[in-house]
């Protein structure tokens, strides 16, 4: 099963505005309670691969001035309730019921 929510937008942030690695890194540890395994960046944004206490992959995509997250998509390992990571990122634009399709 699958989860993805996007704000379809890249952080178009001046890089001396970003945050340091290490805030993106406390970040998924302390305020989201995951084990990061990858940063790098991706479309001008911080692009996280880290895994939760169940074992489900999250790929997170953080401006990276703010931290906020801009994309979210979950690889759950099938003992999770994906109502857990709902809330976690809003879109930019409110979107009717096809909020989501096709991004699976």
């Amino acid at each position: 099963d699958r989860l993805g929510a996007r704000a379809d937008q890249d952080c178009a942030v001046p890089i001396e505005l970003w945050q340091d690695k290490g805030a993106v890194l406390a970040e998924v540890k302390d305020k989201w309670g995951l084990a990061p395994k990858r940063l790098r960046i991706d479309d001008g944004c911080y692009a996280v691969t880290a895994y939760d206490t169940e074992g489900n992959e999250l790929k997170i995509l953080f401006d990276p001035q703010t931290l906020v997250p801009v994309e979210l998509k979950i690889e759950f390992s099938g003992r999770a309730d994906p109502a857990h990571y709902l809330g976690r990122i809003r879109p930019s634009t409110p979107c009717g019921s096809d909020c989501g399709e096709g991004d699976n």
